[in-house]
């Protein structure tokens, strides 16, 4: 969905600045170009889905899963974790040829900054993949 298809809780520009600052704080190397191609999470911002970006991120799913029962068993994601220190790393690639199987690895790290198992990954609806994709890259 377009961006001006939406009401925008939150201008363009200061979505900009909010998402540099974050950015900056993870990479110091970021560029506003790159942030300016973050369209998915720039989208997430403008929206209030994404906040605490000056702490601790939570994102709002644009679709919630739902348990077998029918109940909502996700509709937030935190973000608690912004790093993956270099153990944690380890135990992410233990058993995992990464010549081989690169994604199933980027799919455990982005698993692990979420804080959930790589089965929910499946039930994201693809913008809220996106989303997750693009955003935990800032961490990786």
């Amino acid at each position: 969905m377009n961006t001006e298809e939406k009401n925008q809780v939150i201008p363009n520009e200061i979505a900009i600045q909010e998402l540099f600052a974050f950015k900056k704080k993870h990479n110091k190397g970021i560029t506003l170009e790159d942030v300016e191609n973050s369209t998915a999470i720039l989208d997430a911002i403008q929206d209030g889905r994404l906040s605490g970006l000056d702490g601790t991120p939570k994102y709002t799913l644009e679709e919630k899963i739902l348990n077998d029962e029918g109940g909502v068993f996700l509709e937030e994601i935190v973000f608690d974790k912004t790093r993956i220190k270099p153990t944690q790393l380890a135990a992410l690639a233990n058993g995992i040829d990464m010549q081989k199987n690169s994604y199933g690895f980027s799919l455990k790290c982005m698993a692990f900054l979420i804080g959930q198992p790589v089965a929910i990954l499946d039930k994201l609806s693809k913008e809220d993949f996106k989303f997750v994709q693009d955003f935990t890259q800032s961490f990786m």
